[in-house]
């Protein structure tokens, strides 16, 4: 049975081998003039899962292991299922079962989804389980990142808490109490393309079930050397099931510009709300590309995306898209109609990849 694989999605090349069990062995993207950059090097991203008896456990195949490779919608898929733990010293052991089924997109999004349970009777406890990440980003200039913590609601203090999360220096290390929600690395070369990497757990469960039996963080080895890991299992636990899903968001820096730099004029008028054709006329003179339209063009400024003059404001719309001025409706992100309806007004006013 094959057991290497290698796939391409995008700018992404993901190989599996059978060294590394069902997790990717090498991730490479391929950067402007087709150079590839290994963004994780042979064994960089492993699952971990060990026992009160000293048993440290990482997925493996078996000689009848059956990998399944197919396309579901527009995700490139590989599933591994019912794999067994492999000690420390190679040896296999049949109690557990892991199974990871991986999703592929080609705008270089991945998902894994990861289960495993175990035979019950085992007389042992789980005291540890651990998924890491060790990227690479040697020979890159400049690397900045961001970390948000994983938090139970979303209002305005929220917002403003992920502001000083933002543009950490490399080096600079992260604990959590429970499982931290993502990580982004924004990396810069000064005369080479840059790269963005994030890397995110969506649940922040745990191995037992109870609540703040979890930790995470983020290590260096040198500036250039993070280790993201999220342990699920700070406490010994004789649950033998587990489930939850992560991924990654690899994008290189666009060699190509689709949308020339657009000058910005900024719009606040709380008396008109709009401005007059011979106001646009102005604006338009100035050399501008996008208009944006502050909190003053909504009736609404805490919900909702219901203009102060509907008949208004599809006239501004109209008057603008005939002088190829593009225009942003301002909005301060927290609001119901952004996070739960995903601005579904904005089709009835304004040309979506335009305005």
């Amino acid at each position: 049975m094959k057991r290497d694989i290698t796939i391409k999605a995008g700018n992404l090349e993901i190989c599996f081998n059978e060294q590394y069990g069902g997790f990717p062995a090498t991730v490479a993207v391929t950067e402007s003039g087709s150079k590839k950059r290994m963004i994780f090097p042979s064994g960089k991203q492993y699952f971990e899962i060990a026992f009160s008896n000293g048993l440290v456990l990482r997925p493996t195949f078996r000689d009848d292991t059956e990998i399944l490779q197919y396309t579901e919608n527009t995700a490139q898929c590989v599933e591994f299922v019912n794999l067994p733990g492999m000690d420390q010293d190679g040896n296999l052991h049949d109690f557990i079962r892991i199974s990871l089924k991986h999703e592929f997109f080609d705008d270089g999004t991945a998902f894994t989804r990861a289960f495993f349970i175990f035979n019950s009777t085992v007389n042992c406890s789980v005291s540890r389980c651990e998924l890491v990440y060790e990227p690479d980003f040697s020979g890159f200039d400049e690397l900045r990142y961001h970390c948000f913590n994983r938090f139970s609601a979303c209002d305005a203090t929220v917002i403003q808490k992920l502001l000083h999360s933002r543009f950490l220096p490399a080096g600079l290390e992260q604990e959590f109490d429970d499982v931290f929600s993502s990580a982004g690395f924004h990396t810069r070369r000064k005369n080479g393309p840059s790269l963005y990497c994030e890397f995110f757990v969506e649940g922040g469960n745990t191995v037992s079930g109870k609540k703040g039996e979890n930790n995470s963080g983020i290590r260096w080895k040198d500036a250039q050397h993070p280790v993201l890991y999220w342990n699920f299992a700070n406490k010994n636990t004789d649950n033998f099931y587990w489930r939850n899903q992560w991924g990654w968001i690899v994008r290189p820096a666009v060699n190509i510009r689709h949308t020339p730099p657009l000058p910005m004029y900024h719009w606040m008028d709380n008396t008109d709300r709009y401005p007059h054709e011979d106001e646009l006329d102005a604006i338009c003179r100035s050399g501008v590309g996008v208009l944006i339209l502050h909190e003053c063009w909504r009736s609404d400024a805490q919900d909702g995306g219901l203009p102060f003059d509907i008949a208004a404001f599809r006239k501004l719309i109209e008057n603008a898209h005939a002088r190829d001025i593009r225009v942003c409706v301002y909005m301060r992100g927290n609001e119901k109609s952004v996070h739960e309806d995903y601005c579904s007004w904005f089709h009835r006013y304004l040309k979506y990849n335009y305005d």
